[in-house]
């Protein structure tokens, strides 16, 4: 009986169709032909071909028969009739199967038996043409232990061999004692001379040894006999293609206990090898958990172990069988032990480098020509954030991170009192800092002492923007392949949605589920030749659904739990994609923007502020150093300061500040457009 999901499949109306050859030898390799009266073809070896004998006396039918030659063998006079059933003749180890293509043709005697022609039911009948094909099929077959009754074909010029079993076919039909004549098949051990005589009448059964032959049919024109072969297993062989039968691995059995255990019982001895030479990788394999299981279908030794190493072993040992009888065995897990202890190593060696290299110090710089606040901002510019990662020691723009207490922030402080700077950085940024502050006192010293700037008016553009989510309808290629299987039919008529997709989940062996806010609707719909991602495409428009393609499975919700957010593009604020990896962020959306005007003069116009969305953008005029417009840029949230920093504004080009939260990403992008 089909299982209750398979039951459901079929009343919902998923079909599987499933073509079964003539015997597990054709496979694939056929070969397909068509003959016509007179004519001949050579398939795999071997000539088929139409014999037509034409009387002078009309009288007398055409004569029509069918002669196969092999390289060794030949079946001929075959005669060729309407019939809507497939004959098939067996020689030099290639079968040759052939059917009539029949028309129907008038009542006169003559031409109903023009080209074979007959009586086919109530009217009449000639073959127009032979639809042929042709297979390979092996005449000397091993059997290690059982056959999954697989179908072979035995004719009376072409014996076949099934291990010691040698099988032949009369050569004339044979007397029976009621008076029925059959071709008779010879089962012969060749190895204890037992034999068996076997009626090629249908359904008929012997058995010989550990083998047992029945007829499926006869072809009396070919002599042929398709057979079906069964057989018990081989208890007497030893070693890996032994033959187990019942057998239980208990829970926490080490692998050594569990193969001399197996070896004892079906003779084999196992060879524990050492991983790249490492002694200690012998026990590690040695103690190794086996995974409970029973093996209760009989099957050789060699899949038992093959099942063994694809549970919780897999990627753990690997087992060879060196002769039939010794089992080498090489734990290659002992490499990801191995390589963690290395790793361990790594790790350790990183740290104790990084808490050398990275270590933080003070010192205070003093000013001449150059103020406090814009050697803080210039200075910031150089300081970053570090943070060692395993054994990578890993670079970020200065805020980021900077609340956590296994990263390594470097700072600076403007003392305006003091006239002088306050860095703390490792030692490579102090070097920096010194280079730069020795540029800038210089550049200053050269300059003659300014007179009173000018108003001067500079025209800036602010724009808040947010991390967020690329917009895709797109399923991911973990499971794409899966919802593109096809379903042949489907036929839904009243059936729940949540029990539709259970079951198209089964079908596509992928996880698809509905979210609790999806009602539980009766589905009515009618599709052919559909795969599943088209299914659930033509409910979402049904039925107003959101087919969410997540990472790990597809959940259908209700359309209003669909979330809006318009992306924008950041080369539209002069940023490029490179700009928005440095943050993690990989789309943005905009919460605000506008262009502000600001003057280098405190008391006029010197400071604005702008709302965008939730939060308050506040800028002030600090210095300019030609090129650059040096204003301090800030961003309030509802209850605190999110972003405090300096910005150097450079005409045309966008300076950029940025926090980061579990959440999402807030990017302040500043650009000058204009100085007046």
């Amino acid at each position: 009986m089909p299982t209750p999901i398979l039951s459901q499949i079929y009343r919902i109306g998923l079909l599987i169709i499933v073509a079964i050859p003539w015997c597990a030898n054709a496979g694939n390799d056929i070969e397909e032909f068509r003959l016509f009266p007179g004519e001949s073809y050579t398939s795999m070896g071997v000539t088929v071909s139409w014999d037509v004998a034409n009387s002078t006396d009309e009288s007398v039918p055409t004569q029509n028969s069918l002669r196969m030659m092999g390289p060794e063998t030949v079946i001929e006079g075959v005669d060729i009739q309407p019939s809507e059933f497939e004959e098939v003749a067996y020689l030099d180890d290639v079968a040759i199967g052939f059917k009539a293509d029949t028309i129907q043709v008038q009542s006169n005697a003559q031409r109903s038996n023009a080209y074979g022609g007959g009586r086919y039911g109530n009217a009449r009948y000639k073959v127009r043409s032979l639809g042929c094909r042709a297979w390979g099929q092996s005449s000397e077959i091993s059997v290690l232990h059982r056959i999954e009754e697989p179908r072979y074909f035995v004719s009376h010029v072409c014996p076949i061999k099934i291990n010691q079993i040698l099988l032949t076919v009369s050569s004339d039909k044979v007397d029976y004692p009621d008076g029925s004549k059959y071709l008779e098949m010879v089962a012969t051990d060749t190895i204890t001379d037992e034999t068996q005589t076997i009626p090629a009448a249908n359904d008929a059964v012997k058995s010989i040894g550990r083998f047992t032959v029945a007829v499926g049919r006869a072809f009396e024109e070919t002599k042929t006999v398709v057979i079906q072969v069964s057989a018990e297993p081989d208890l007497t062989i030893r070693g890996k293609d032994a033959w187990v039968e019942d057998y239980s691995f208990k829970d926490s059995t080490t692998l050594e206990k569990a193969l001399s255990d197996l070896g004892d019982r079906y003779g084999f001895k196992a060879d524990w090898e050492a991983f790249e030479g490492k002694e200690e990788s012998i026990d590690y394999g040695k103690n190794l958990n086996v995974p409970e299981m029973t093996i209760s279908a009989g099957r050789p030794l060699k899949e038992v172990l093959e099942l063994l190493g694809k549970n919780e072993l897999d990627d753990k040992v690997t087992f060879e069988w060196e002769t039939p009888t010794l089992l080498s065995v090489y734990p290659i897990g002992y490499k990801e032990v191995r390589d963690q202890q290395q790793r361990a190593k790594q790790i350790e060696q990183a740290k104790k480098e990084f808490e050398k290299n990275y270590q933080l110090e003070t010192q205070v710089y003093k000013l001449s020509k150059i103020t406090p606040v814009t050697a803080k901002a210039l200075i910031e510019r150089e300081l970053r954030s570090y943070q060692l990662s395993g054994t990578e020691v890993r670079s970020y723009p200065l805020g980021t991170g900077s609340e956590r207490s296994t990263w390594v922030v470097e700072q600076c402080i403007a003392d305006e009192k003091a006239n002088a700077v306050i860095v703390t950085a490792i030692p490579e940024t102090h070097k920096k800092v010194e280079e730069l502050l020795a540029k800038m006192e210089g550049v200053l010293e050269a300059e003659q002492k300014e007179k009173a700037a000018p108003l001067q008016l500079y025209k800036v553009e602010v724009a808040l923007l947010q991390s967020a989510e690329p917009q895709t309808d797109e399923a991911t290629p973990e499971y794409w392949e899966a919802l593109d299987t096809v379903v042949e039919d489907l036929n839904v008529q009243g059936d729940s949605l949540y029990q539709l997709v259970e079951l198209l989940a089964t079908f596509g062996e992928t996880s698809i589920n509905c979210s609790q806010t999806v009602p539980d609707l009766g589905v009515h719909v009618t599709l052919k030749g559909k795969t599943i991602r088209e299914i659930l495409n033509t409910l979402s428009k049904m039925y107003d659904l959101w087919i969410d393609y997540q990472p790990e499975t597809v959940l259908i919700r209700p359309t209003s739990e669909r979330a809006v957010t318009h992306l924008v593009d950041p080369k539209d604020y002069g940023l490029g994609q490179e700009d928005l990896n440095q943050f993690n962020v990989e789309a943005v959306s905009e919460l605000g923007r506008s262009n502000q005007s600001i003057t280098n003069s405190v008391d006029r116009g010197g400071s604005f502020s702008v709302t965008m969305g939730e939060h308050t953008c506040e800028f002030t005029f600090q210095d300019f150093r030609d090129p650059y417009l040096i204003v301090n840029g800030r961003v309030q949230g509802e209850s605190k300061t999110l972003i405090d920093s300096t910005l150097f504004l450079e005409q045309n080009k966008p300076s950029v500040l940025a926090i980061t939260n579990m959440r999402d990403t807030l990017i302040l992008v500043v650009r000058l457009l204009e100085i007046r």
